[in-house]
Protein backbone atom coordinates (compact mmCIF):
# COMPACT_ATOMS: atom_id res chain seq x y z
CA UNK A 1 0.00 0.00 0.00
CA UNK A 2 1.38 3.46 -0.88
CA UNK A 3 2.28 5.55 1.67
CA UNK A 4 -0.24 8.11 2.36
CA UNK A 5 0.94 11.04 5.23
CA UNK A 6 -2.04 12.99 6.68
CA UNK A 7 -0.79 16.25 4.55
CA UNK A 8 -2.61 18.63 7.16
CA UNK A 9 -0.14 17.68 10.13
CA UNK A 10 2.84 17.43 7.66
CA UNK A 11 2.15 20.93 6.48
CA UNK A 12 1.21 22.41 9.81
CA UNK A 13 3.71 20.39 12.40
CA UNK A 14 5.81 17.98 11.20
CA UNK A 15 7.18 21.38 8.00
CA UNK A 16 8.97 22.85 11.08
CA UNK A 17 10.49 19.71 13.15
CA UNK A 18 13.88 19.75 13.53
CA UNK A 19 14.23 23.19 12.32
CA UNK A 20 17.46 24.84 13.67
CA UNK A 21 16.37 28.24 14.87
CA UNK A 22 19.96 29.44 16.16
CA UNK A 23 19.82 32.09 13.97
CA UNK A 24 16.69 34.20 15.40
CA UNK A 25 18.59 34.15 18.77
CA UNK A 26 19.73 37.28 20.62
CA UNK A 27 21.88 35.57 22.63
CA UNK A 28 25.53 36.99 22.32
CA UNK A 29 27.43 34.05 22.66
CA UNK A 30 26.64 32.55 19.45
CA UNK A 31 28.60 33.98 16.75
CA UNK A 32 27.56 35.19 13.50
CA UNK A 33 28.98 32.13 11.52
CA UNK A 34 26.72 29.91 13.93
CA UNK A 35 24.16 31.73 12.66
CA UNK A 36 24.63 31.86 9.38
CA UNK A 37 25.13 27.93 9.31
CA UNK A 38 21.60 27.46 10.98
CA UNK A 39 19.97 29.79 9.07
CA UNK A 40 21.47 27.39 5.82
CA UNK A 41 20.49 24.49 7.37
CA UNK A 42 16.91 25.32 7.71
CA UNK A 43 16.92 27.03 4.30
CA UNK A 44 18.54 23.01 3.12
CA UNK A 45 15.48 21.94 5.30
CA UNK A 46 12.88 23.65 3.66
CA UNK A 47 13.86 22.38 0.35
CA UNK A 48 13.45 19.26 1.84
CA UNK A 49 10.19 19.43 3.07
CA UNK A 50 8.57 21.72 0.10
CA UNK A 51 9.71 18.50 -2.48
CA UNK A 52 7.80 16.31 -0.04
CA UNK A 53 4.83 17.64 -0.37
CA UNK A 54 4.96 18.56 -4.10
CA UNK A 55 5.64 15.17 -4.78
CA UNK A 56 3.01 13.57 -3.42
CA UNK A 57 0.34 11.89 -5.72
CA UNK A 58 -3.46 11.71 -5.69
CA UNK A 59 -3.22 8.26 -6.24
CA UNK A 60 -1.94 7.61 -2.77
CA UNK A 61 -4.99 8.99 -1.29
CA UNK A 62 -8.58 7.71 -1.09
CA UNK A 63 -11.15 9.50 -3.14
CA UNK A 64 -13.97 11.13 -1.54
CA UNK A 65 -16.91 8.71 -1.60
CA UNK A 66 -20.86 11.35 -1.58
CA UNK A 67 -23.24 9.71 0.55
CA UNK A 68 -26.55 8.81 -0.85
CA UNK A 69 -27.55 11.52 1.95
CA UNK A 70 -26.27 14.54 0.36
CA UNK A 71 -26.32 15.80 -3.28
CA UNK A 72 -23.46 17.93 -4.89
CA UNK A 73 -21.25 17.67 -7.90
CA UNK A 74 -17.66 17.97 -9.28
CA UNK A 75 -15.91 20.62 -11.03
CA UNK A 76 -12.26 21.30 -11.47
CA UNK A 77 -9.86 23.59 -10.41
CA UNK A 78 -8.31 25.78 -12.96
CA UNK A 79 -4.83 27.61 -13.96
CA UNK A 80 -3.47 28.97 -11.47
CA UNK A 81 -5.22 27.01 -8.97
CA UNK A 82 -6.66 26.90 -5.75
CA UNK A 83 -5.55 29.14 -2.17
CA UNK A 84 -7.62 28.37 0.14
CA UNK A 85 -7.19 29.25 4.16
CA UNK A 86 -4.58 31.65 3.66
CA UNK A 87 -5.12 33.37 6.61
CA UNK A 88 -3.81 30.95 8.75
CA UNK A 89 -0.50 31.44 10.36
CA UNK A 90 2.51 29.64 8.53
CA UNK A 91 5.77 31.78 8.66
CA UNK A 92 8.92 32.15 10.67
CA UNK A 93 10.59 34.66 8.19
CA UNK A 94 13.19 32.28 6.18
CA UNK A 95 13.72 32.04 2.85
CA UNK A 96 12.39 29.30 1.20
CA UNK A 97 9.59 28.09 3.83
CA UNK A 98 6.16 28.11 2.25
CA UNK A 99 4.55 31.52 3.58
CA UNK A 100 0.70 31.26 3.88
CA UNK A 101 -1.72 28.42 5.60
CA UNK A 102 -3.63 25.96 4.00
CA UNK A 103 -6.93 24.24 4.58
CA UNK A 104 -7.13 20.52 5.10
CA UNK A 105 -9.78 17.75 6.17
CA UNK A 106 -8.50 17.06 9.88
CA UNK A 107 -9.13 13.60 9.41
CA UNK A 108 -7.31 12.99 5.70
CA UNK A 109 -5.55 15.51 5.72
CA UNK A 110 -6.07 16.24 2.17
CA UNK A 111 -7.27 19.91 0.83
CA UNK A 112 -10.39 21.04 1.48
CA UNK A 113 -12.25 24.12 0.91
CA UNK A 114 -14.62 24.31 4.46
CA UNK A 115 -18.50 24.40 4.19
CA UNK A 116 -18.43 27.74 5.91
CA UNK A 117 -16.37 29.21 2.97
CA UNK A 118 -18.62 28.29 0.45
CA UNK A 119 -21.91 29.12 1.99
CA UNK A 120 -20.32 32.86 2.41
CA UNK A 121 -19.15 32.64 -1.20
CA UNK A 122 -22.48 31.66 -2.26
CA UNK A 123 -24.35 34.81 0.11
CA UNK A 124 -21.54 36.87 -1.28
CA UNK A 125 -24.01 38.56 -3.83
CA UNK A 126 -27.46 38.62 -2.35
CA UNK A 127 -29.02 41.96 -1.90
CA UNK A 128 -29.76 41.66 1.84
CA UNK A 129 -26.80 40.69 2.80
CA UNK A 130 -24.94 43.54 1.26
CA UNK A 131 -27.47 46.27 1.82
CA UNK A 132 -29.54 45.45 5.01
CA UNK A 133 -32.31 48.05 5.10
CA UNK A 134 -31.74 50.20 1.87
CA UNK A 135 -34.43 48.81 -0.78
CA UNK A 136 -32.93 50.80 -3.45
CA UNK A 137 -29.62 49.65 -2.69
CA UNK A 138 -30.31 45.58 -3.01
CA UNK A 139 -31.51 46.31 -6.67
CA UNK A 140 -28.05 45.38 -8.26
CA UNK A 141 -27.57 42.33 -5.94
CA UNK A 142 -31.20 40.83 -6.92
CA UNK A 143 -30.14 41.77 -10.95
CA UNK A 144 -26.92 39.72 -10.10
CA UNK A 145 -29.42 36.78 -8.46
CA UNK A 146 -31.43 37.29 -11.18
CA UNK A 147 -28.90 36.74 -14.25
CA UNK A 148 -27.61 33.65 -12.35
CA UNK A 149 -31.10 32.05 -12.24
CA UNK A 150 -31.42 32.70 -15.83
CA UNK A 151 -27.96 31.02 -16.64
CA UNK A 152 -30.05 28.08 -14.70
CA UNK A 153 -32.55 28.03 -17.08
CA UNK A 154 -30.63 28.03 -19.85
CA UNK A 155 -28.26 25.15 -18.95
CA UNK A 156 -31.64 23.43 -18.10
CA UNK A 157 -32.86 24.10 -22.21
CA UNK A 158 -29.21 23.07 -23.34
CA UNK A 159 -29.62 21.01 -26.33
CA UNK A 160 -26.38 19.33 -26.15
CA UNK A 161 -25.26 18.71 -22.68
CA UNK A 162 -22.32 16.84 -21.44
CA UNK A 163 -23.00 13.50 -18.96
CA UNK A 164 -22.48 15.53 -15.88
CA UNK A 165 -24.92 18.35 -17.04
CA UNK A 166 -27.45 16.13 -18.25
CA UNK A 167 -27.56 13.97 -14.40
CA UNK A 168 -27.76 17.56 -12.79
CA UNK A 169 -30.79 18.64 -15.14
CA UNK A 170 -32.75 15.09 -15.31
CA UNK A 171 -36.07 15.80 -13.82
CA UNK A 172 -35.27 19.56 -12.99
CA UNK A 173 -37.89 22.03 -14.47
CA UNK A 174 -37.04 25.55 -15.24
CA UNK A 175 -37.00 28.54 -12.62
CA UNK A 176 -40.08 30.24 -12.85
CA UNK A 177 -38.73 34.18 -12.98
CA UNK A 178 -42.07 35.42 -12.98
CA UNK A 179 -41.68 35.13 -9.24
CA UNK A 180 -38.53 36.99 -9.28
CA UNK A 181 -38.02 40.58 -10.13
CA UNK A 182 -35.51 43.66 -8.88
CA UNK A 183 -39.17 45.52 -7.66
CA UNK A 184 -40.16 43.18 -5.13
CA UNK A 185 -38.48 41.42 -2.12
CA UNK A 186 -39.06 37.79 -3.30
CA UNK A 187 -35.01 37.08 -3.33
CA UNK A 188 -34.26 38.58 -0.34
CA UNK A 189 -37.13 36.18 1.25
CA UNK A 190 -35.38 32.91 -0.74
CA UNK A 191 -31.79 34.28 0.95
CA UNK A 192 -33.20 34.45 4.22
CA UNK A 193 -35.05 31.29 4.11
CA UNK A 194 -31.58 29.75 2.12
CA UNK A 195 -28.81 30.83 4.46
CA UNK A 196 -30.60 31.82 8.16
CA UNK A 197 -33.08 28.97 7.71
CA UNK A 198 -35.82 31.49 7.99
CA UNK A 199 -39.42 30.62 7.98
CA UNK A 200 -41.34 32.66 5.32
CA UNK A 201 -44.69 31.48 6.29
CA UNK A 202 -44.77 31.71 9.68
CA UNK A 203 -43.04 35.35 9.63
CA UNK A 204 -45.08 36.90 7.23
CA UNK A 205 -47.92 35.61 9.50
CA UNK A 206 -46.74 37.18 12.55
CA UNK A 207 -43.70 39.71 11.92
CA UNK A 208 -43.91 41.04 8.26
CA UNK A 209 -41.35 43.97 9.54
CA UNK A 210 -39.13 41.61 10.04
CA UNK A 211 -38.53 40.44 6.52
CA UNK A 212 -38.40 44.12 5.46
CA UNK A 213 -35.48 44.76 7.85
CA UNK A 214 -32.80 42.88 10.06
CA UNK A 215 -33.96 45.47 12.97
CA UNK A 216 -36.86 43.35 13.37
CA UNK A 217 -34.94 40.54 13.22
CA UNK A 218 -36.10 39.19 16.84
CA UNK A 219 -39.49 38.57 14.90
CA UNK A 220 -38.15 36.07 12.68
CA UNK A 221 -39.60 32.95 12.70
CA UNK A 222 -36.86 30.17 12.17
CA UNK A 223 -37.66 26.44 10.09
CA UNK A 224 -36.28 23.16 12.18
CA UNK A 225 -33.06 22.06 11.42
CA UNK A 226 -34.53 19.12 9.46
CA UNK A 227 -35.81 21.15 6.77
CA UNK A 228 -32.68 23.82 6.62
CA UNK A 229 -29.98 23.39 3.78
CA UNK A 230 -26.31 22.21 4.92
CA UNK A 231 -23.32 23.23 3.52
CA UNK A 232 -20.73 20.73 3.78
CA UNK A 233 -16.64 20.52 3.09
CA UNK A 234 -15.73 20.75 -0.71
CA UNK A 235 -13.51 17.72 -0.93
CA UNK A 236 -10.80 16.37 -3.96
CA UNK A 237 -12.46 13.87 -5.49
CA UNK A 238 -10.17 10.84 -7.86
CA UNK A 239 -7.71 12.22 -10.19
CA UNK A 240 -4.51 11.27 -10.64
CA UNK A 241 -0.69 12.77 -10.33
CA UNK A 242 0.73 15.38 -8.34
CA UNK A 243 -1.92 17.53 -7.27
CA UNK A 244 0.44 20.56 -4.75
CA UNK A 245 2.58 23.21 -6.45
CA UNK A 246 3.95 26.35 -5.58
CA UNK A 247 3.78 30.29 -6.49
CA UNK A 248 4.86 33.48 -5.25
CA UNK A 249 3.49 36.91 -4.57
CA UNK A 250 5.18 39.94 -4.39
CA UNK A 251 4.11 42.16 -1.95
CA UNK A 252 5.60 46.01 -2.60
CA UNK A 253 5.49 46.95 0.99
CA UNK A 254 8.18 48.12 3.08
CA UNK A 255 6.95 47.20 6.74
CA UNK A 256 9.77 49.54 8.49
CA UNK A 257 8.77 52.45 6.17
CA UNK A 258 5.46 52.22 4.44
CA UNK A 259 6.48 55.71 3.07
CA UNK A 260 9.03 54.13 1.16
CA UNK A 261 6.91 51.22 -0.38
CA UNK A 262 6.46 52.70 -3.84
CA UNK A 263 10.60 52.20 -4.13
CA UNK A 264 10.95 48.93 -2.47
CA UNK A 265 12.11 46.50 -4.68
CA UNK A 266 9.45 43.37 -3.89
CA UNK A 267 10.08 40.41 -2.18
CA UNK A 268 8.80 36.96 -3.61
CA UNK A 269 6.85 35.08 -0.94
CA UNK A 270 6.22 31.56 -1.94
CA UNK A 271 3.34 29.69 -0.81
CA UNK A 272 1.31 26.49 -1.20
CA UNK A 273 -1.54 25.72 -3.97
CA UNK A 274 -3.93 23.12 -5.29
CA UNK A 275 -3.03 22.74 -8.98
CA UNK A 276 -5.10 23.07 -12.29
CA UNK A 277 -7.31 20.09 -12.93
CA UNK A 278 -7.59 19.07 -9.76
CA UNK A 279 -11.39 17.88 -8.98
CA UNK A 280 -13.25 18.93 -5.69
CA UNK A 281 -16.92 17.38 -5.19
CA UNK A 282 -19.25 19.87 -3.69
CA UNK A 283 -21.81 18.29 -1.68
CA UNK A 284 -24.79 19.66 0.43
CA UNK A 285 -28.25 18.77 2.02
CA UNK A 286 -30.83 20.32 0.49
CA UNK A 287 -34.29 20.61 0.92
CA UNK A 288 -37.47 21.91 -1.59
CA UNK A 289 -38.05 25.15 -0.29
CA UNK A 290 -40.68 25.31 1.97
CA UNK A 291 -42.15 28.30 0.36
CA UNK A 292 -42.01 26.64 -2.84
CA UNK A 293 -39.55 29.09 -4.40
CA UNK A 294 -36.90 26.53 -5.83
CA UNK A 295 -36.99 23.14 -5.78
CA UNK A 296 -33.44 21.45 -4.10
CA UNK A 297 -32.74 20.46 -8.24
CA UNK A 298 -32.85 24.20 -8.56
CA UNK A 299 -31.00 25.42 -5.94
CA UNK A 300 -28.41 22.74 -6.51
CA UNK A 301 -27.91 24.54 -10.12
CA UNK A 302 -27.94 28.01 -8.72
CA UNK A 303 -24.97 27.27 -6.31
CA UNK A 304 -23.31 25.63 -9.18
CA UNK A 305 -23.64 28.68 -11.65
CA UNK A 306 -22.40 31.24 -8.57
CA UNK A 307 -19.26 29.39 -7.75
CA UNK A 308 -18.86 29.31 -11.03
CA UNK A 309 -19.22 32.56 -11.68
CA UNK A 310 -17.25 34.08 -8.68
CA UNK A 311 -14.60 31.53 -7.66
CA UNK A 312 -13.67 30.24 -3.97
CA UNK A 313 -10.87 30.87 -1.66
CA UNK A 314 -8.41 33.54 -1.88
CA UNK A 315 -6.66 35.65 -4.88
CA UNK A 316 -9.83 35.60 -6.80
CA UNK A 317 -8.77 38.73 -8.67
CA UNK A 318 -6.16 37.30 -10.13
CA UNK A 319 -7.55 33.84 -11.18
CA UNK A 320 -7.09 31.86 -8.56
CA UNK A 321 -9.69 29.34 -7.21
CA UNK A 322 -11.81 29.65 -10.46
CA UNK A 323 -13.63 26.16 -11.74
CA UNK A 324 -14.69 24.39 -14.24
CA UNK A 325 -16.37 21.52 -15.19
CA UNK A 326 -13.98 18.37 -15.16
CA UNK A 327 -12.71 17.49 -18.49
CA UNK A 328 -12.86 14.05 -19.68
CA UNK A 329 -10.29 12.05 -21.81
CA UNK A 330 -13.24 12.46 -24.70
CA UNK A 331 -13.00 16.34 -24.09
CA UNK A 332 -9.32 17.12 -24.26
CA UNK A 333 -7.43 13.99 -24.75
CA UNK A 334 -3.91 16.09 -24.04
CA UNK A 335 -4.70 16.81 -20.24
CA UNK A 336 -4.82 15.00 -17.52
CA UNK A 337 -5.87 15.17 -14.43
CA UNK A 338 -3.43 17.21 -11.74
CA UNK A 339 -0.23 17.02 -14.48
CA UNK A 340 0.76 20.12 -13.77
CA UNK A 341 3.55 20.09 -11.61
CA UNK A 342 5.20 22.17 -8.90
CA UNK A 343 7.48 25.04 -10.90
CA UNK A 344 9.11 24.20 -14.47
CA UNK A 345 9.81 20.34 -15.04
CA UNK A 346 13.18 19.53 -16.60
CA UNK A 347 14.62 16.28 -17.08
CA UNK A 348 17.89 14.28 -17.55
CA UNK A 349 19.51 10.59 -17.07
CA UNK A 350 20.83 8.07 -18.64
CA UNK A 351 19.31 8.14 -22.32
CA UNK A 352 16.42 9.33 -23.30
CA UNK A 353 15.22 7.17 -24.45
CA UNK A 354 11.18 7.83 -22.56
CA UNK A 355 8.43 10.50 -22.06
CA UNK A 356 10.24 12.29 -18.98
CA UNK A 357 13.25 14.15 -21.10
CA UNK A 358 13.34 17.42 -21.99
CA UNK A 359 17.16 20.10 -21.42
CA UNK A 360 17.94 21.16 -18.28
CA UNK A 361 18.68 25.00 -18.10
CA UNK A 362 21.93 26.55 -17.47
CA UNK A 363 20.46 28.09 -14.40
CA UNK A 364 19.02 24.54 -12.83
CA UNK A 365 22.40 23.15 -14.47
CA UNK A 366 24.93 25.29 -11.70
CA UNK A 367 23.20 24.37 -8.77
CA UNK A 368 23.86 20.66 -9.32
CA UNK A 369 27.54 20.41 -7.93
CA UNK A 370 30.19 17.58 -7.13
CA UNK A 371 28.89 16.10 -4.05
CA UNK A 372 25.83 18.08 -3.99
CA UNK A 373 23.09 16.02 -2.03
CA UNK A 374 19.40 16.45 -3.13
CA UNK A 375 16.68 14.67 -1.65
CA UNK A 376 14.18 13.10 -4.58
CA UNK A 377 10.96 10.78 -5.22
CA UNK A 378 10.87 7.74 -7.30
CA UNK A 379 7.67 9.02 -9.52
CA UNK A 380 8.08 6.42 -12.24
CA UNK A 381 9.41 2.99 -13.81
CA UNK A 382 9.94 2.71 -17.16
CA UNK A 383 10.87 -1.55 -16.54
CA UNK A 384 14.61 -1.20 -16.50
CA UNK A 385 14.81 2.28 -14.97
CA UNK A 386 13.79 4.26 -11.92
CA UNK A 387 12.52 7.62 -12.73
CA UNK A 388 13.73 10.11 -9.97
CA UNK A 389 11.99 13.57 -9.16
CA UNK A 390 14.27 16.44 -7.60
CA UNK A 391 13.95 19.90 -6.73
CA UNK A 392 16.44 22.11 -7.59
CA UNK A 393 16.19 26.34 -7.81
CA UNK A 394 12.61 25.59 -7.37
CA UNK A 395 12.01 23.77 -10.22
CA UNK A 396 11.31 19.69 -10.94
CA UNK A 397 14.50 18.02 -12.27
CA UNK A 398 13.81 14.74 -13.30
CA UNK A 399 16.59 11.50 -13.29
CA UNK A 400 16.87 8.17 -14.61
CA UNK A 401 18.71 5.99 -12.60
CA UNK A 402 19.12 1.91 -13.50
CA UNK A 403 17.50 -0.35 -11.44
CA UNK A 404 20.23 -2.59 -10.75
CA UNK A 405 22.83 0.24 -9.44
CA UNK A 406 19.79 1.56 -7.07
CA UNK A 407 19.56 0.31 -3.47
CA UNK A 408 17.62 -3.05 -2.87
CA UNK A 409 14.08 -2.43 -2.23
CA UNK A 410 12.62 0.79 -4.21
CA UNK A 411 9.07 1.39 -4.85
CA UNK A 412 6.99 4.02 -6.59
CA UNK A 413 6.36 7.17 -4.00
CA UNK A 414 10.38 6.00 -2.52
CA UNK A 415 11.73 8.80 -0.78
CA UNK A 416 15.53 8.73 -1.95
CA UNK A 417 19.14 10.53 -1.51
CA UNK A 418 21.01 11.67 -4.76
CA UNK A 419 24.54 12.59 -4.74
CA UNK A 420 26.15 14.00 -7.93
CA UNK A 421 29.46 12.55 -8.56
CA UNK A 422 30.65 15.37 -10.29
CA UNK A 423 29.25 18.43 -11.72
CA UNK A 424 26.41 18.24 -13.74
CA UNK A 425 26.55 17.19 -17.11
CA UNK A 426 24.16 15.47 -19.31
CA UNK A 427 23.74 12.25 -19.12
CA UNK A 428 24.47 13.23 -14.73
CA UNK A 429 26.91 11.24 -13.05
CA UNK A 430 24.68 10.42 -9.52
CA UNK A 431 24.36 7.92 -7.38
CA UNK A 432 21.40 6.86 -5.28
CA UNK A 433 22.19 6.50 -1.88
CA UNK A 434 18.87 5.39 0.02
Amino acid sequence: MPDTPNIGWKYTFEYYRGMDFKYLSTDDHISDRDKDTSLANTERLFDTRNHELFALRLEQYTPFQATELSCGFALATTYPGLLAGSGYQHEVKVEGELKLGFSFDHTTGLPIIPGSTIKGVLRSKWPVKNAEDNMEERKPFREFILWMMEEVNKLIEKPAKTAAENELTRDVQKIDLSRFNVETAAIDHLELEIFEGVDIHSTAITATNALKSPKFKKGLGFLKASAKDVFYDAAIAGGHGKFLGNDYITPHINRDRPELSPFTNPVPLQFLKVMPDVPFRFSFDLKDSPSDMLTKGQKLLLFRQIILTLGLGAKTNVGYGQFAEKKTEQDSPSQKIGNATAGTKTSSGEGNGNNHHTKVPMHVQTKMKKDSEWTGTVIDDNGKKWIISILVDKQEVILQKAKERCPQGLTLNSMVQIKFNADYVDPPNFKVLS
